[in-house]
């Protein structure tokens, strides 16, 4: 906690609009790129079919645990060093530019990237669905086009309506999914309603595998609760406010992935668990058409939100880390430009339509609009594993370099280990046995992507072009607000 008078607030020395965010639209900043919706809505059937069954709400138990300790690592330097520049500032400074840098590249491979991907598996979901049930055509790339719209004009006019329509679409996609959950206790499937799926003396049913698989799986279901740092230089009290949301985010998200899926299982029928790998449609959609019939529509809106929410999300995420990069030098300074009225880094928004076009483009064209948001997955997972990881051992070095006195053995040492280690099984079980194609390609493209970007940072280092490795650390300065601005500022 640091130590702000109740009538002080303190905000960045930024050319961004500084202190315009506060707890809730960062809250849900990472709650929204979460996507609890799409998390929720889509893994059902792959966890539960393919993995752990009945003990899928256990092994979500656990993904909420390993991810909970994810979360306390990485607050720890999002307080210490509240920045634009996220993981790559962080790492930038406590362990090295070079590998901060490299965690950067790997993030070109993460966040940029999902905007065009989701939209277009999004906008084959959506039609296929309401050529099934209404007989009405909607061609998915009509929706790929009305949602880039969307998301661009978000992104243009600055940081205060995106986050007014996080709170608004992330309410709504999480509101609508916990009703349908709920809809299942009082409409349950065979076997009524039961404590049978967080009952640890089920476990032996589904087997260890099954449930580690599970949890190795459901990992990447609660995947963006790190979304909050890169917003930190446009957060009240960044230190304080960034830190709160990393942790409050994996506690709701995950907290709902685990009640839901429950509720979700009763909804469908604990005693006829082995059906739904064989289900011919998603398990959930299946039971939406079940418990509201005509009003089935409001599920395809729970969708559609958590869709466009992740995609604004995504987009804060990726123009801010180019925008920083760009500031410490390690992109060219084109990318810092920022729009003089709505305080927009304009130049990385114009960079981001880019990238959403192009990907949606090639990687439909590659492996499929029925496959894109699978195969990414595997690259989220492979990337962002890799990013983690290095996070912990920031937390690690940072603390036994140069906080010693500070070093906690279960925070500070147990928890990043701990972690680290799962992503690691996690990467194993991923590879062994290789995935077949489409699917390898997500490793494959890390794989490569990671190897080009050693080459980068090698390659600068040889031609010393490495001014950028003095400022890629440093975290933001900060200036107390005026009573005058305070006044000024837009209620949320």
């Amino acid at each position: 906690m640091s130590d702000v008078p109740a009538d002080e607030v303190l905000v960045a020395k930024t050319d961004l609009q500084a202190g315009a965010l506060r707890l809730p639209e960062v809250l849900m900043q990472s709650v929204t790129l979460v996507a609890p919706a799409i998390a929720t809505l889509f893994s059902f059937g792959f966890i539960v079919g393919s993995f752990a069954g009945l003990m899928a709400p256990f092994a979500f138990a656990i993904v909420l645990l390993i991810a909970l300790m994810l979360a306390i690592n990485l607050s720890m330097l999002a307080r210490l060093f509240p920045s634009a520049g996220g993981y790559f500032t962080y790492i930038s400074r406590a362990i090295h530019p070079r590998v901060g840098l490299f965690a950067g590249w790997l993030y070109f491979l993460i966040n940029p990237l999902v905007p065009g991907v989701i939209l277009v598996y999004m906008g084959t979901v959506l039609d296929n669905e309401l050529q099934a049930k209404y007989d009405f055509n909607f061609p998915w790339w009509l929706f790929v086009i009305l949602g880039i719209g969307v998301i661009m004009f978000t992104a243009y006019r600055g940081i205060q309506l995106s986050g007014k329509l996080l709170i608004i679409l992330g309410s709504l996609e999480i509101l609508i999914v916990v009703a349908l959950s709920v809809w299942g206790v009082f409409d349950p499937g065979p076997g009524g309603f039961n404590f049978e799926p967080l009952n640890p003396a089920n476990l032996g049913d589904v087997g260890a595998n099954g449930i580690y698989l599970g949890v190795v799986f459901g990992i990447f279901s609660i995947t963006g609760w790190e979304g909050a740092c890169p917003i930190a230089e446009e957060s009240e009290n960044p230190h304080d406010t960034v830190p709160r949301a990393l942790i409050i985010s994996v506690i709701v998200t995950g907290l709902i992935l685990v009640i839901c899926t429950w509720f979700l299982l009763i909804g469908w029928g604990t005693d006829k668990v082995g059906t739904i790998a064989t289900a011919a449609n998603l398990p959930p959609l299946i039971l939406a058409d079940r418990f509201w019939g005509s009003a089935y529509w409001i599920v395809l809106i729970a969708l559609i939100n958590s869709t466009l929410a992740v995609c604004i999300a995504s987009n804060l995420v990726g123009t801010r880390m180019y925008y920083k990069m760009a500031q410490t030098g390690a992109l060219p300074a084109w990318f810092a430009k920022v729009h003089p009225k709505y305080k927009t880094p304009i130049n990385a928004v114009h960079a981001q339509f880019a990238v959403i076009v192009i990907s949606a483009v090639v990687l439909t064209k590659w492996w499929g609009k029925e496959n894109i948001w699978f195969v990414d997955g595997g690259m989220i997972t492979f990337a962002l594993g890799t990013i983690y990881i290095l996070g912990n051992l920031s937390v690690i070095t940072y603390y036994l370099r140069e906080r010693r006195d500070q070093f906690n053995w279960l925070t500070h040492g147990l928890f990043p280990v701990a972690t680290s280690i799962a992503m690691i099984v996690l990467f194993y079980k991923s590879l062994n046995p290789f995935p077949p194609a489409p699917f390898k390609w997500g490793p494959i493209v890390v794989g490569v992507w990671a190897v080009l970007g050693i080459a980068v940072v090698a390659l600068l280092a040889v031609l010393g072009k490495e001014q950028w490795l003095a400022a890629a650390g440093r975290a933001a300065d900060e200036r107390a607000e005026t009573p005058e601005e305070l006044a000024h500022r837009p209620a949320f």
